[in-house]
């Protein structure tokens, strides 16, 4: 008799939890796919303020163009461009893995009936992922990216002018030409940026979540 009293009670707490269950799974997904699209919205944002950064500090260092200063701030403005590839790439990595949830985990499992057309099939992360969107999507993913290295060169190739001027005077100390040894480790890291763009799929397997998934 207790163990059935105890079954008894056990059904009793069990329905009443159902019952009284805090959110429908329709209620969660939607509360988690609009969690998530402002997510996405955010790192929209942050992107492009990664891009203006890098844009107003190139801007910034040919104000000191004609100054002893400026010759460095020319070259170790790679090093900046640099850093900011780097977090310009990891915030659209997650923007990728965060518009793939969505388009599996979300729009993917959601349908009304049988005569209504599947969020799979009407959702924007689907639309997103079609071929020809997707095409669009990578053309700009590489123009934002390419912003990076490119800037460092043009600031590069200005300091390169600058050194070579015959007025010019270097930073010199027992035999070991500073000035020079800056300007070639610079370029090096130029090169070290147009790597990474190049080989980030293979890094991160970009090229992966990017098939399944479209960033927005």
């Amino acid at each position: 008799m207790p163990d059935d009293e105890t079954t008894s009670d056990s059904s009793e707490t069990e329905n009443h939890v159902s019952k009284g269950k805090i959110i429908s799974k329709s209620d969660f997904l939607l509360h988690e796919y609009d969690s998530l699209r402002e997510e996405i919205v955010q790192r929209i944002t942050v992107r492009y303020s990664i891009i203006t950064l890098a844009l107003a500090a190139f801007g910034a260092i040919f104000a000191f163009t004609n100054t002893f200063a400026g010759v460095y701030l020319e070259m170790l403005y790679s090093l900046l461009s640099l850093f900011l590839l780097l977090a310009y790439i990891a915030n659209s990595y997650v923007l990728v893995r965060l518009a793939r949830f969505i388009s599996v985990n979300i729009e993917g499992n959601v349908s009304v009936d049988q005569q209504t057309a599947s969020i799979a099939s009407i959702g924007w992360q689907n639309y997103q992922n079609n071929k020809k969107q997707r095409r669009r999507t990578a053309i700009a993913y590489f123009g934002g990216r390419i912003v990076f290295p490119v800037s460092s060169l043009i600031a590069w190739s200005v300091a390169g002018f600058t050194i070579l001027a015959p007025d010019f005077k270097p930073i010199s100390y027992n035999g070991y030409n500073f000035s020079v040894i800056t300007f070639w480790l610079t370029f090096v890291v130029i090169v070290i940026s147009f790597l990474v763009i190049f080989l980030e799929g293979r890094v991160l397997n970009h090229g992966d979540t990017t098939e399944g998934a479209a960033a927005p």
